[in-house]
């Protein structure tokens, strides 16, 4: 990289070939006139003489990983600089440990449980929801963060560890990446600011929200974990590992809770934020989807309503791929907090104006992003923006649609078949919390050369786990004649012999391929071969050793097993003799 000085007519000075610097860092000259430049702290409006160097992190001797074997962990920094750690997830400070000897690092499952052992992070310990602490050692690896300090009390930035030793012994890993949290435990559960507990935003909405409706439901219920934004964004280094134990990616990032009402249980989802000021990079600098997507903000999912088997989103998301609308990729995570187990996630994508620009080459800061649910409903765009939908969704909604001409206008407003395609498959698994809640779509705000850039709308797959998804309970669920009698954009599209005879044709399809009870039956073979030992471990973290919950996830896979065994003869009765008048003949 140049730089380069210019006088006022534009005639180039000096040019400097300047290094790569990370974030709070300037390359300046070390005093005015000098000829020595040198890294230093950022000094805006002042002389540069006022800065200080910007010293190096330390090294370790070993780097974060798998060991076999207990060992000793030496760590370096420069002549005359001195070293302090902490090895509890805090950014270490001159009060910390002060380090004069190697650190033997073994197997920390044989410390006492910490963090594990607090209660405050839900109200379903309290309220009968089955929550336990561990009666028992749980699984840990050690967490070591450390930091230079010079001779003037100058302080590096800290730099960060993880290691597991002898996992190779451990069950309940198999088949799984893992993903180690470090952060200070403040920002998970200090009383006023900790996002991970009940905190004071619990006993203030006691005080004060005693006759809200969520009153009594315990995971509706206001705490900590419920705030939202940027002011309840913690920073964390994050260090991800992949099945055969090989480090991805070591990150500093934003972490925040994500979700609804289950923000409430335990183990939570959190939403990964990859941004400059924490370590100069805005995106997660790993393939973890195997698709070479770098993207700027993940998902830690935890399951939500389906949180027991963790499978439904899954299930839909992966067998549905091919189909015309969008899906997020998933990935099967263990997470470490702080050093203990906290059990099974899935990392997951999300949809952003990122996402877009990457999968169908648009750009983006052309995306707008429709997607209803509690939380809102213009996801990405201007304000402006949402007119596009409301004017869509009219049009359709309150036109004669078995006129041609106007058809024709709604071919150019949306992509049929991405509509077609989705709603046949809410429709299939049963989805009753849609589409009044949890539909999503996207479009270019304008028009541009490309396959996905021509300004109409497409749909978006996200949160099909609720209770009545892919239960036995409503294989014969006529949802698409509730559908048709209740939303009014559907039943205007199903007017259309066309769009009709499409929409029958592609459920049809989805019966006979992806929803077919033999190749659901298979993936849920492997989803039990690669889940089972891992949601075991979790349950007996999170409900204790005598825990009846591996019993609920063998129930809970046999009902979707069900499900789709019976829903296959149901749909393909319905559709095959289907009457074109929303019920069948």
């Amino acid at each position: 990289m140049n730089r380069f000085i210019y006088p006022g007519g534009g005639q180039i000075l000096e040019q400097i070939d300047c290094i790569g610097l990370n974030k709070d860092s300037s390359y300046c000259r070390l005093s005015d006139g000098d000829s020595e430049w040198g890294v230093r702290t950022c000094t805006p409006g002042k002389d540069n003489e006022t800065s200080y160097p910007i010293l190096s992190a330390p090294t370790f001797s070993h780097e974060s990983g798998f060991y076999a074997d207990e060992f000793d962990l030496e760590i370096f920094c420069k002549e005359g600089e001195t070293i302090f750690y902490t090895l509890d997830g805090s950014i270490p400070t001159t009060d910390s440990n002060f380090y004069q000897d190697a650190i033997h690092i073994s197997d920390a499952s044989e410390n006492e449980n910490v963090w594990s052992m607090r209660k405050d992070v839900s109200n379903g310990y309290f309220d009968g929801a089955g929550y336990e602490v561990p009666d028992y050692l749980i699984d840990k690896c050690t967490v070591l963060r450390a930091i230079c300090v010079d001779e003037e009390g100058n302080e590096s930035a800290a730099a960060s560890a993880t290691y597991f030793v002898d996992f190779d012994q451990k069950e309940g890993y198999q088949g799984m990446n893992i993903v180690s949290i470090i952060t200070d435990p403040d920002n998970l559960f200090d009383y006023d600011t900790g996002i991970y507990v009940m905190g004071r935003a619990y006993d203030t909405s006691r005080e004060y929200d005693a006759e809200q409706w969520y009153a009594d439901v315990w995971w509706w219920q206001t705490g900590n974990y419920r705030q939202r934004g940027r002011d309840w964004e913690k920073e964390a280094c994050l260090q991800f590992f992949d099945a055969e134990e090989n480090l991805l990616l070591t990150k500093d990032a934003g972490i925040r809770i994500q979700g609804n009402g289950s923000r409430g249980w335990v183990p939570r989802s959190f939403n990964f934020y990859a941004r400059n000021e924490y370590d100069g990079n805005n995106r997660f600098e790993a393939d973890f989807f195997g698709t070479r997507y770098e993207p700027q903000r993940i998902t830690l999912f935890a399951g939500s309503d389906n949180y027991l088997l963790k499978l439904k989103d899954y299930l839909a998301a992966t067998v549905l791929s091919d189909r015309g609308f969008s899906t997020m990729d998933y990935v099967p995570y263990v997470m470490f907090l702080d050093g203990e187990y906290w059990g099974c996630y899935w990392l997951i994508e999300k949809y952003d104006e990122e996402f877009f620009a990457y999968h169908y080459d648009v750009d983006n800061d052309n995306v707008i992003m429709i997607k209803e649910s509690q939380q809102g409903y213009l996801a990405l765009g201007n304000e402006e923006d949402e007119k596009l939908y409301d004017d869509m969704y009219a049009f359709i909604a309150g036109s004669d649609l078995s006129a041609d001409a106007n058809y024709w206008k709604v071919c150019e407003l949306i992509d049929v078949d991405s509509y077609i395609d989705y709603c046949a498959a809410e429709i299939y698994i049963a989805n009753l919390d849609w589409p009044h809640n949890n539909f999503g779509l996207w479009r270019t705000r304008t028009a541009e050369q490309g396959k996905y850039s021509d300004g109409r709308w497409r749909w978006i797959l996200f949160d099909v786990n609720n209770a009545s998804v892919m239960s036995s309970k409503c294989i014969e669920l006529d949802l698409f004649a509730e559908v048709v009698a209740n939303d009014p954009m559907f039943s205007s599209m199903m007017d259309n012999d066309e769009f009709s005879r499409k929409f029958v044709s592609r459920i049809l399809d989805m019966a006979n391929n992806e929803f077919l009870p033999e190749n659901i039956n298979l993936f849920l073979d492997e989803y039990r071969e690669l889940m089972k030992d891992p949601l075991t471990k979790e349950y007996e973290r999170f409900y204790g050793k005598d825990t009846n919950k591996l019993l609920n996830f063998e129930e809970e896979l046999q009902d979707i097993r069900d499900f789709f065994e019976g829903r296959y003869l149901y749909i393909t009765d319905y559709f095959e003799n289907y009457n074109g008048e929303g019920t069948k003949s």
